[in-house]
């Protein structure tokens, strides 16, 4: 390059990467270093395909100190649109880099950005959990507060309310550890002040809606926050409880909007099975009260797929007896549009489905136990020549300790389905100390017989494998 130096603009790959786009892309921090010091402003302009600069992919991968490096050698790229036409602060934001998006922000000049581009910026800054940059961003231009996304016409509080309460998983720690901490794992470390960014969700939410009531009215308010969807029932789907507080707080009225189906906030919340305290005896249009829908098979999908099925419908009853200690006791037995009560409601599903499983359950348990019968009695009927010790008993004996094990297994599934479907009424710990007990065969079998099914395996395999050719040979 120090001969020509049209190499630092020349394509090098197919998408158009020059030099320094393969640099950021390989995070080759010494050589990005030099390459940079060695490049003028103007050939750091250059762009491949995507109409990406290196500060672009820098910006995508949350390198710090490469953006750094990059924008202080020409500050024009802050403002270049890349690829999906966004710019560098854009693309940091959507990917959630924190101490990256605090420094392009600070750098960024955005005074005379368009309102649909800036609002976009607040929304991304909220769905990536960046609640400071999204507070400075509406301070700064205190319309956003009640600007709707173009697109999709959601405000900031539409997003706010969709989403879930934050999980504190052991991934997460680490993950705010490496931000906080590690900007740049190639680069340099970086204090705690530096990196320190507000993210108390309550302190953003509290703000924006103080924002709102300071710009609009009353009405105007209710009308953006019921279109394009009731923040009030999307944050009560979410379990958004904190949202839900402040914002009733402020419009106690909102306690009683009713969905197209004419549910509240609290039918809404015993549907998608969210914890709350606050139930009361109003009724839906299909004249289902809190506790018809308490029977009724959560709609949340993701609670859902968190149980296997018999801790799942351990979970629906323990919902429906939560909800019947609340209710007025008029309505324990009071009767739907269809003719239900909450509890023949419950049933119904329930029922079904503990039915299959019994049903299911006994055929497995039938069709193993005689398989295994028959299979025994060929062992005994065996003329024990040499040739069936070599293959065919085994195998046979395996194929009987198989079955017989499933035998036990499936009957005592068909008696657990039995006892849910007989005795519903009979206390949760009492039917399961009963079925701990009738388990007792399935551990009994693995105890006597586990070593010789495992013997028999391992011969099997052994007898198998034992003069086959190896790979290692000594000669060639």
């Amino acid at each position: 390059m120090d001969k020509d130096r049209n190499l630092v603009r020349t394509a090098l790959t197919g998408e158009g990467d020059t030099v320094l786009h393969i640099a950021v892309t390989g995070k080759c921090s010494d050589f990005i270093r030099k390459l940079v010091d060695f490049m003028e402003p103007d050939e750091m302009l250059t762009v491949n395909k995507n109409s990406d600069t290196g500060l672009h992919m820098a910006a995508v991968s949350g390198m710090l100190q490469v953006a750094r490096l990059i924008v202080v050698k020409n500050k024009k790229l802050l403002l270049l649109r890349g690829k999906d036409d966004l710019m560098p602060l854009a693309m940091a934001i959507q990917g959630g880099h924190r101490s990256l998006v605090k420094y392009l922000h600070q750098e960024t000049e955005l005074d005379n950005l368009a309102d649909e581009e800036y609002i976009r910026l607040v929304l991304d800054s909220l769905s990536s959990n960046l609640y400071g940059t999204a507070l400075k961003l509406v301070e700064k231009r205190e319309t956003m507060a009640c600007e709707r996304d173009c697109k999709t016409e959601k405000t900031a509080l539409h997003v706010l309310a969709q989403k879930a309460p934050a999980v504190k998983t052991f991934s997460y720690v680490l993950k705010q550890i490496r931000e906080r901490f590690y900007a740049d794992a190639s680069f340099a470390y970086f204090s705690n002040s530096e990196l320190a960014e507000s993210d108390n969700r309550e302190e953003v939410l509290v703000k924006i809606l103080n924002l709102v009531m300071k710009i609009q009215s009353d009405q105007d308010i209710k009308d953006l926050i019921r279109s394009p969807s009731s923040v009030i029932f999307d944050a009560t789907m979410s379990g958004n409880v904190q949202f839900l507080a402040e914002l009733l707080r402020k419009y106690p009225e909102l306690l009683w909007e009713k969905d197209e189906r004419g549910q509240s906030v609290f039918h809404v919340a015993i549907v998608y099975r969210q914890e709350n305290d606050y139930l009361v005896g109003i009724e839906d249009s299909d004249g289902n009260n809190m506790l018809h829908l308490a029977g009724m098979t959560s709609k949340n999908k993701e609670k859902l797929s968190r149980f296997r099925a018999n801790l799942l419908m351990q979970q629906e009853i323990l919902w429906f007896k939560e909800v019947e200690k609340i209710v007025r006791p008029d309505q324990r037995n009071k009767k739907n549009s269809r003719g239900k009560t909450p509890r023949e409601g419950m049933n119904s599903p329930s029922k079904k489905l503990q039915s299959w499983i019994f049903a299911l359950s006994n055929a497995a348990a039938l069709c193993s136990s005689t398989s295994s019968i028959v299979v025994s009695l060929s062992i005994l009927t065996s003329s024990y020549a040499q040739s069936d010790f070599l293959d065919s008993l085994h195998r046979r004996l395996i194929i009987a300790l198989t079955t017989l094990f499933v035998s036990i297994a499936t009957m005592v599934a068909a008696f657990g389905a039995a006892m849910f479907v007989i005795f519903d009424h009979v206390p949760l710990l009492f039917m399961f100390t009963i079925i701990l007990f009738a388990g007792l065969p399935v551990w009994l079998f693995l105890m006597v017989h586990g070593n010789l099914f495992a013997d028999l395996i391992r011969s099997y395999r052994w007898s198998k494998s034992l003069f086959k050719p190896s790979v290692h040979k000594i000669f060639v």
